[in-house]
């Protein structure tokens, strides 16, 4: 756990969202990973949003089909990548990784 929360040091000047950097690092892992499924959600808003937000079905995520929503997305993301933002690139990513996971 300590690795882990050495990491979550890192990010929480850029990924972590608002709620979660003003509490402190000291927010257990598990919490920071669903608060960004939730972003990826669009549930709760962090610093920055995904890469091309148009283009994700947030609508048919937390269904049976939402894996194929978020494939089809980061197909499309991957496809676009040269012109995307570091940012948006980094919460596509560890966003999109914590809602699969979850």
């Amino acid at each position: 756990m300590a690795a882990g929360n050495e990491q979550a040091k890192r990010l929480s000047g850029r990924l972590l969202t608002p709620r979660l950097a003003a509490e402190g690092t000291d927010a257990a892992l598990n919490a920071i990973f669903a608060e960004f499924a939730a972003a990826f959600t669009g549930k709760v808003k962090g610093h920055g949003d995904v890469a091309l937000p148009e283009r994700l079905a947030r609508a048919q995520l937390d269904s049976l089909d939402s894996l194929k929503a978020v494939d089809a997305y980061l197909a499309h993301v991957r496809a676009h990548r040269e012109r995307l933002g570091e940012l948006e690139l980094d919460n596509s990513m560890l966003w999109g990784g914590a809602y699969v996971g979850r």
